[in-house]
């Protein structure tokens, strides 16, 4: 997030501070300009103020009403002039800072996890994790795509196993206030209420808690504290009240927002250097106050490897039946399962009294919960038999032996893994072209790679293929070794798929000091033949055209796209420019498919060209740092074949 996005958090805290008798009433503030109560911002999560009185109108951003206020409308003042004393003002933490704060998550082994920002209601303004499904199973412990993360979402430290953390969440101030304050119609005695409460809440548990270790690490936020202890796996995911303040205990299975993320234009700050054990007396309470204490009933069933002999049966009938209804529900309905159970006690010598039965069988029917995966199955198989769509009525008819609430959680089940859909009521399509992915996180991931030269110019995702042209003789195979040396520096394997049958790139490789078995290598004249492996390193030196027919190209790269998106990695494509006008040939394919394209190329003087200080020009970069047009010059050193940046 850069300086200017930072300082646009604080516009409403800008306004509260500098406007005098500031006030908001419903949807309107006070315009800084008219002094009138007619402003908002508009349009919504703009950033922008826009006054509703005649002759006034818009107004501007954050940094055009500090002109206006404190520098009087002065245009020679910098931009950046002004976003530095809004840092001050503020105490904002710049981009050096949420570095350092990454840093310390990395040193505490913290996995993270991303976090809507959407400032509303729904999304908790800011605290949702719903951004990447099933986010309590995936790894997020590269800084890299944190970075990523803060120019745009909030984000979540997972607490549990895969931090090894615990967090304390210490609620001070009340919600309803939290709330009207987050979605910005907090008035200033609102922000001085919370305040108050912020103040008294935090001094109420120090007194009445006084073995809180507080030296461990700590989150400052605007309705309370988050204190982080050492997972402990005694310690549940729970929440209680203690002396009127309401604690979340996240464990397992839970998150807490943290810094650099906004939570209804409320910063937070982490603190502290080293995550302590959790305190003895702390986690007792927390034990005692979960529930999880409380003793639950539990049926008994009889070890597995109990002879079901009609001996053991008269003497077990209890333990026996609760084990075999369980498996016969499995299979059958309710009315299925207790007739087969009626006949199987009606073999035994000392038969148990029908009342007693049917009262067993209402008992195990608590701990039943039907093979859902296996009915799955059985709704894919009439979908594949009578292929055709079918309704609810028409599976219940097929899978008499279950229950109807039971396919309907099959029913869902098969929904939500994108196998049928629901056409209308109780109507259902199977889906036989596609499984949708919904990893929106896992498409965005970042590059964890240097990629020589390019990488300070391009923000590359997993899956990125890279284009660079050059015309014949050009020194390709060179530049080619170039970035395996590189890769190979980074504890990298590269793979190398050569098309030239001489196998030129040897000698430049033993010139640049690699050895066998730094990289692999293949070669062929076709290199979509060779099967691409998950998340791998692949250098194509050069891609022709098939039999020189260069409309195959369009297929080509189409292709190699294809393989990336199922198995990721990096694709570099060395490739040929057109000797007449330095053109890629399938120039359009090559524009739509890669996320970096450039020309490797010489500069000329007068009809000389200069062979020693080459140049990457970049034609595209899909998520640039800066200019998608850049100019990287570099140096050749003819005695080592080695190519460095200038």
């Amino acid at each position: 997030m850069t300086n200017k996005n930072k300082v646009q958090d604080y516009l409403m805290d800008y306004l509260h501070k500098v406007v005098p008798n500031f006030k908001t009433e419903k949807k309107l503030f006070t315009c800084p300009r008219c002094n009138e109560v007619s402003a908002n911002v508009f349009p919504p999560n703009s950033g922008k103020i826009h006054c509703f009185t005649p002759n006034c109108g818009k107004v501007g951003t954050i940094i055009d009403v500090t002109r206006m206020l404190e520098f009087d409308n002065c245009e020679d003042i910098p931009v950046k002039d002004i976003e530095k004393h809004l840092i001050k003002m503020f105490d904002i933490k710049t981009t050096e800072h949420v570095y350092e704060v990454f840093d310390q998550y990395v040193k505490w082994g913290w996995d993270l996890c991303p976090v809507t920002n959407a400032n509303t209601e729904a999304s908790g303004y800011g605290k949702a994790s719903w951004v990447e499904e099933d986010w309590q199973l995936k790894s997020h412990k590269n800084k890299s795509e944190w970075i990523e993360w803060a120019k745009s979402i909030n984000m979540g430290v997972k607490t549990g196993k895969m931090s090894n953390t615990l967090g304390i969440d210490f609620d001070f101030v009340e919600s309803a206030l939290k709330k009207k304050i987050y979605a910005g119609k907090g008035t200033l005695q609102d922000i001085e209420l919370a305040n108050k409460q912020h103040t008294d809440g935090l001094e109420l548990v120090k007194k009445e808690m006084p073995y809180l270790d507080w030296s461990t690490v700590q989150q400052n936020t605007f309705g309370g504290v988050h204190l982080f202890y050492l997972y402990d796996e005694e310690v549940p995911k729970t929440a209680f009240n203690f002396k009127g303040i309401h604690i979340d205990i996240e464990a397992e299975g839970g998150q807490i927002v943290v810094e650099p993320s906004i939570v209804g234009g409320q910063k937070r700050t982490i603190s502290g250097k080293l995550v302590k054990p959790l305190p003895k007396e702390l986690k007792e309470l927390i034990i005692n106050n979960s529930g999880k204490n409380k003793k639950e009933e539990k049926v008994e069933y009889i070890a597995e490897d109990t002879e079901l002999t009609f001996e053991n049966l008269n003497g077990n009938r209890n333990n026996t039946f609760i084990r075999l209804y369980g498996e016969l529900r499995k299979e059958m309905s309710i009315k299925v399962a207790y007739n087969a159970l009626k006949k199987f006690n009606g073999l035994l010598d000392k038969k148990l009294p029908l009342k007693d039965l049917k009262a067993m069988a209402k008992q195990a029917e608590k701990y039943y919960e039907a093979d859902i995966e296996t009915i799955a199955e059985d709704i894919m198989e009439h979908f594949k038999m009578v292929q055709q769509d079918v309704t609810f009525r028409d599976l219940k008819e097929h899978l008499k032996t279950y229950e109807p609430i039971d396919i309907q959680k099959a029913i869902r089940f098969l929904i939500d893994k994108d196998k049928i859909y629901r056409i209308k009521k109780d109507w259902y399509k199977l889906i036989t072209d596609v499984e949708w992915r919904t990893d929106l996180i896992t498409v965005n991931k970042p590059l964890n790679i240097n990629v020589p030269f390019i990488t300070p110019h391009a923000n590359l995702t997993n899956g990125a293929m890279i284009v660079i042209g050059g015309k014949t003789g050009t020194g390709k195979t060179i530049t080619t070794m170039n970035f395996i040396e590189a890769f190979v520096k980074q504890n990298i394997c590269p793979k190398l798929i050569s098309t030239e049958a001489t196998g030129g790139f040897g000698d430049s490789a033993l010139s640049l000091g690699l050895k066998e078995g730094d990289f692999k290598f293949w070669q062929t004249t076709d290199p979509t033949t060779v099967p691409f492996q998950n998340n791998e390193v692949r250098i194509i030196d050069w891609l022709k055209a098939p039999n020189s027919e260069f409309f195959k190209l369009d297929t080509i790269y189409e292709e190699l796209n294809n393989k990336l998106v199922n198995h990721g990695g990096l694709l570099i494509v060395f490739a040929q420019l057109r000797s007449k006008d330095g053109t890629f040939y399938s120039e359009d394919m090559v524009m739509q498919f890669a996320s970096y394209v450039g020309k490797f190329l010489y500069p000329e003087t007068n009809g000389i060209i200069d062979n020693l200080h080459p140049y990457i020009q970049s034609t595209k970069i899909r998520k640039p740092t800066g200019s998608p047009y850049v100019k990287i010059p570099l140096e050749y050193i003819p005695d080592t074949n080695r190519l460095i940046e200038k």
